[in-house]
């Protein structure tokens, strides 16, 4: 039995992969594309810019979540071995939910006034960054599943930048707890709140979907012996 690199090699042509190949570089620029939205925040970008951003993510996550249902479709009419296709699956949707935390990191801000945003500086700024490099790491470890190369250092590397995500969350939160009450309206505080809990999905769901690329790497050959 072939293991899913192998499988991916093999039938790299077939309409199934290349629309995997597109998705996962949907979900990507959909990250990029919150991290323009964060840097126009910070450099007081009008209302109509932003609200044009916001807008883009929305459409792109939703084109990400409309490929991951003809994924689904195509998978089932394909002739795979079970194991094989349920591998496939759960790759696509651990990778729709990292566009899906960019989208609704995105949302929150579009609701929020972008001083009170700006108002958390390079804490913000760093966190959002580091959440796209764990994403960038992230496509990488892909390619290498692809292209039957050993994935285990990639993936060593997107949990390195996601606990660096972790200590951007930290810092952030100190930042909300050292705030006045009277300085911040309490449903401003929540949505704050919200939106950087999202920012570190992007990366806990980067690097939740690296480390089953890991056990898909490893448990296919183990399967062979």
């Amino acid at each position: 039995m072939p293991d899913l690199a192998g499988w991916l090699r093999i039938r790299r042509e077939e309409k199934s992969i290349s629309l995997i190949d597109e998705h996962s570089r949907k979900v990507s620029n959909c990250v990029a594309e919150f991290v323009n939205l964060v840097e126009l925040v910070m450099s007081e970008g009008s209302p109509e810019e932003i609200s044009v951003v916001v807008h883009r993510i929305g459409e792109m996550e939703h084109e990400a979540d409309l490929m991951r249902r003809s994924i689904f479709t195509m998978l089932s009419e394909g002739k795979l071995d079970p194991s094989e296709r349920e591998d496939l699956v759960h790759l696509t949707k651990r990778l729709d939910s990292v566009a899906n935390n960019a989208n609704a990191a995105a949302r929150r801000i579009s609701i929020l006034d972008p001083n009170y945003v700006r108002l958390l500086g390079e804490h913000l700024t760093k966190m959002v960054y580091d959440a796209r490099r764990c994403v960038e790491k992230l496509m990488e470890t892909i390619d290498a599943l692809k292209d039957g190369r050993d994935v285990s250092s990639l993936v060593d590397e997107v949990d390195r930048v996601e606990f660096e995500v972790d200590q951007d969350h930290l810092a952030l939160r100190r930042v909300l707890q050292d705030w006045k009450h009277s300085d911040i309206p309490p449903f401003t505080a929540i949505t704050l709140s919200n939106m950087i809990d999202f920012v570190e999905g992007i990366a806990d769901s980067a690097e939740d979907t690296a480390e089953f690329i890991r056990l898909v790497s490893i448990k296919r050959p183990q399967k062979r012996r």
